[in-house]
């Protein structure tokens, strides 16, 4: 006991001396020097694809051969993590023989929605799949799917990405802002206790997982989740085009009924329903009203999330005044004053994209170089693997 807390003190040490003297230069340069290799690599091996090529196409194999080719080369190696710091989970769909990798912030939850709507009963709404409550969604996979904790069936493997950088902002307003529980922190205090400062809450991360310790599902690096260069995966998505990944999915890769892959095409090219919001609402300010006594400052950490995801305009002010004089505050008064606000000050989705961009980059202005660093350690894989920059967002 004694010889292995003496082993992750020193860890811990050599790892802050390693960083602290290095400088943010030496993963930049070692970045760069990885991504001009493996995307030379890349751009010779489909160079023999026509240029008019259908262009989601030439991007699938494009993501494939920066995979294979990034799993082959030298900066990969000697990564510090182990697949034992996580869990991993795979979703599996019999009727489409899709098999995907369940990665927590990286459109999981839309994932799973495909897949239910791919294995419910001929006939069934497919609309009321996808406006579920976020609370049902796992019920509801759990009756349907199939899961696996490793990658055990001989299915078309799908691993879905994201930037790590925007995938641990939005896991810290999960996380924090909105108090949703995690595995090792108590879920009331979360609800209704002080969120912490996003640095820390990256510090905590990063201590964690260079100490050897379990990393949660949510901020796990991909490369730990899926562990990509040990499995063969037969398409890559990101976050950043899901709704255009996943309709090539359907429509190239999978064995799909025509009904249901219109029903659920429709479904993801159409706007965002309003019915969908209202059950994010019930799920969060219920669970609040449950538990906290001060249910006003709850929903201002919701009004304030609603503006990071670019639902309510910026400059709109939480009405605490007005709730303040009601005789209660219950679900259908959030969800009322939402909508108004988003009907009278309704956003373009340019601006909506603007919106979420600065809410990004003003996050991560107060984040110390020395977090920035451990991220672009921890996280080094996924940003050579997935084709993601790695300087953090400006």
């Amino acid at each position: 006991m004694r010889r292995t807390l003496h082993t992750s003190v020193v860890t811990v040490i050599v790892w802050a001396l390693v960083l602290s003297l290095s400088g943010i230069s030496y993963f930049v340069q070692r970045y760069r020097s990885c991504e001009t290799s493996i995307r030379g690599i890349v751009a010779k091996s489909v160079s023999d694809v026509p240029e008019n090529f259908y262009r989601p196409s030439r991007q699938a194999l494009t993501r494939l051969d920066r995979l294979y080719y990034g799993c082959q080369s030298e900066c990969v190696k000697g990564y510090r993590l182990r697949y034992n710091q996580t869990k991993s989970r795979y979703d599996y769909s019999r009727k489409a023989n899709i098999s995907v990798c369940s990665v927590p912030k990286a459109g999981s939850t839309l994932f799973t929605l495909v897949l239910l709507a791919l294995e419910v009963p001929e006939g069934t709404d497919i609309e009321t799949i996808f406006q579920m409550k976020r609370s049902l969604v796992h019920a509801q996979s759990g009756r349907y799917l199939r899961k696996a904790y490793r990658q055990s069936v001989p299915a078309r493997n799908v691993l879905v990405t994201r930037d790590p950088y925007r995938r641990l902002f939005s896991a810290y307003v999960d996380k924090q802002m909105l108090r949703l529980p995690t595995h090792d922190v108590n879920s009331s205090k979360l609800i209704c206790g002080n969120y912490v400062t996003f640095d820390r809450f990256l510090s905590h991360i990063l201590s964690k997982g260079f100490r050897g310790g379990y990393l949660d599902r949510h901020v796990a690096p991909i490369a730990l989740l899926c562990e990509p260069c040990d499995t063969r995966y037969e398409f890559v998505a990101k976050q950043e085009t899901l709704t255009e990944d996943i309709t090539f999915l359907l429509e190239n890769v999978t064995v799909v009924p025509k009904r249901t892959r219109e029903l659920i095409l429709r479904v993801l090219h159409g706007e965002v329903n309003a019915r969908t919001l209202i059950g994010v609402i019930d799920t969060l300010v219920q669970r609040a009203l449950d538990t906290c006594s001060n249910i006003l400052d709850y929903i201002s950490s919701l009004w304030t999330v609603f503006k990071i995801q670019g639902i309510i305009r910026y400059d709109i002010v939480f009405p605490r005044e007005y709730l303040e004089q009601l005789p209660t505050v219950d679900v259908s008064v959030v969800t009322s004053v939402v909508k108004q606000a988003i009907a009278f000050h309704p956003l373009t989705i340019e601006d909506r994209n603007k919106q979420r961009r600065h809410a990004l980059v003003t996050a991560y202005a107060g984040v110390s170089s020395h977090t920035i660093r451990g991220i672009q350690d921890m996280y080094f894989k996924d940003f050579v693997l997935f084709d993601y920059d790695i300087q953090p967002p400006l």
